[in-house]
């Protein structure tokens, strides 16, 4: 029996005495999905509770069906998909009028539905149509095939041989909705298409059925009209690392979009760009081609005189048969925005957690605003927008978390394997899991641990070398582990006011120095920091950087980018406008 489901109960205010009350029997089945016509290897899919583990027994079938893996939907039935198996007793044309779950239950319970179907033992290929918009095409889109006895998946493979007066071309198949027979598609590709022109082609239909190949006939000859691709494009500026204001529809993966024209920079030259560079672009959803500036602006030396236009033109190249198609050039002409990188910054579960062992939480919002305005701080004067929404592009993620989730309790990791000297790489993930640290030895869970800021409590851990009373003094009052109570919501009192500011400060500091490594520091070394204590500088290693420097307190040296740092910030990202 299965806890929690009864029938025969009557429950409400008015109901006196006893409740006498049945155990419900697990509904194991809802529907069974099945098509029409039935082969070897068809595909049934099951919806009912309890399926993982069970078999499924057609009615009048030779063999039962194993079901396996099962996934629980939205509405709390479970969906399991299975395969009509192989035997040597099914018979051709027998009929299947229902389906039964059989499970391994207290009660051997079973539960059935009706189903009509019949069984048929081989597969004939049959004549097929194709069907577009007025017979015009583009590179992938999809085609309708039509037919009266398609392989469904599972049963076997199909191809659409398609002729153009030279050697037939096989184009895969795919199989439509799991219980029709009746369409398929095909992806239009430049493989099997040839350039953009006018096409005459002729089709037939061919597969493999339990190892027996069948061939349908050519249909007559059809004249089709494939599309060069769309480029549309928009007015504005481009910025390295951003989408282009460009959109590309029925570009296939693997083209090239290919530049020519001539680069102004910054210092008023002009640098010619050869019309054999291009970029790969990906396809992305709705076959739309997304094309990113970042791999032609970043062929600049951040040092040297960046682009500020571009004037020329650009043109798809595509790879058709072994040889290239070029499309129509398109002119250009576009601004080239200061390099921004950009940081976003998450204060999710994490940041409030720690909030809670330091005894803040309820001025959370109060405590991020700040830290987010020190941590600004830190970049003034260079081109880095900070904030907590997800932005569209490349930008640098940063995510607070409680505990270190790298047991070594450290206050933060920038879980990279080699330094990104020069800043060449926008988009990153400093939160969770990085798989290639973690396989080359790495600390491989990156973020801040704001909560390890306990390890700078005395009392908790009198022989830390980075231990000091101060902070014991700070967060006393409010960290439970300290003896304290957590700060009321409300206006802040001064020793609440006190020990928020202090983490604020704590937590951009940490968030900065993170940051830093992100972007190649620190400078000028083969090491992760400068090598020992240099009063106030981000990118020294953490036991030579002291609470009340992190902290902000009065009468310590204020935490700042050490000048060799400075300079290499200001050469990587060029300089906010004002």
């Amino acid at each position: 029996m299965t806890a929690g489901r009864w029938f025969g109960c009557v429950i409400g205010a008015a109901t006196l005495g006893p409740i006498a009350c049945t155990a419900d029997r697990p509904l194991a089945i809802h529907s069974v999905s099945v098509p029409a016509i039935v082969r070897v290897g068809s595909p049934v899919v099951v919806i009912g509770v309890g399926l993982t583990g069970a078999r499924l027994q057609l009615t009048g079938a030779p063999v039962e069906i194993p079901l396996g893996a099962t996934l629980l939907r939205d509405d709390g039935w479970e969906t399991a998909t299975a395969a009509v198996p192989d035997s040597g007793f099914w018979r051709p044309g027998q009929r299947i009028g229902g389906a039964c779950v059989m499970g391994a239950g207290l009660e051997q319970w079973q539960t059935c539905v009706p189903i009509e179907a019949r069984f048929r033992a081989d597969w004939q290929a049959g004549s097929v149509a194709l069907t577009a918009p007025s017979g015009a095409i583009a590179w992938t889109q999809s085609v309708d095939v039509l037919g009266e006895d398609l392989l469904l998946p599972g049963e076997g493979v199909q191809f659409l041989d398609i002729d153009d007066g030279g050697p037939a071309v096989p184009v895969a198949v795919v199989a439509g909705p799991s219980q029709t027979r009746d369409r398929a598609s095909v992806r239009v590709a430049p493989a099997w298409t040839g350039p953009p022109g006018a096409k005459r082609w002729r089709w037939r239909l061919r597969g493999t059925h339990r190892g027996i190949s069948s061939t349908g006939p050519w249909t007559p000859e059809a004249i089709w009209q494939l599309q060069e691709p769309q480029s549309l494009l928009a007015p504005g500026s481009v910025s390295r690392g951003n989408s282009l204001p460009l959109a590309l529809h029925g570009v296939p993966t693997g083209s090239q979009l290919v530049w020519a024209g001539k680069w102004t920079l910054a210092d008023g030259s002009a640098q010619v760009w050869p019309a054999d560079v291009g970029a790969a672009l990906p396809v992305a959803q709705d076959n739309v081609a997304i094309a990113s500036s970042l791999w032609w602006l970043s062929r600049w030396p951040a040092t040297g005189p960046q682009p500020v236009a571009f004037d020329g033109t650009l043109h798809l190249r595509v790879l058709v048969g072994g040889q290239a198609w070029a499309g129509s050039p398109v002119p250009v002409q576009w601004q080239v925005a200061t390099l921004q990188q950009r940081v976003v910054i998450i204060c999710g579960t994490g940041w409030l957690a720690a909030l809670q062992r330091l005894g803040l939480a309820a001025h959370s919002q109060a405590i991020e605003d700040q830290m987010l305005a020190v941590l600004r701080g830190h970049f003034t004067g260079l081109a880095v927008t900070l904030g907590t929404a997800p932005v569209a592009g490349e930008a640098l993620y940063l995510t607070f978390f409680d505990k270190d989730p790298n047991g070594l309790g450290l206050l933060g990791v920038e879980p990279g394997v080699v330094k990104d000297v020069g800043n060449l790489q926008l988009d990153e993930q400093l939160g969770g899991l990085n798989h290639t640290a973690r396989k080359a030895g790495y600390a491989a869970y990156g973020g801040v641990f704001l909560g390890e800021a306990l390890g700078f409590s005395a009392k908790l851990h009198p022989h830390s070398p980075v231990a000091t009373p101060q902070f014991d003094e700070l967060f006393g009052a409010t960290a439970p582990s300290l003896g304290g109570t957590a700060a009321p919501a409300g206006a802040a009192g001064p020793a609440t006011f006190a020990a928020g500011t202090a983490l604020a400060h704590v937590a951009a500091e940490i968030a900065a120095h993170e940051i830093g490594h992100a972007l190649g520091l620190a400078a000028a070394t083969a090491a992760p920091h400068h090598a020992g204590d240099h009063p106030g500088w981000i990118m020294d290693a953490g036991v030579d950087r002291p609470f009340a420097e992190r902290a902000g307190l009065a009468g310590a040296t204020q935490s700042t980018w050490g000048p060799i740092d400075t300079a290499y910030l200001h050469a990587v990202l060029a300089k906010s406008k004002p």
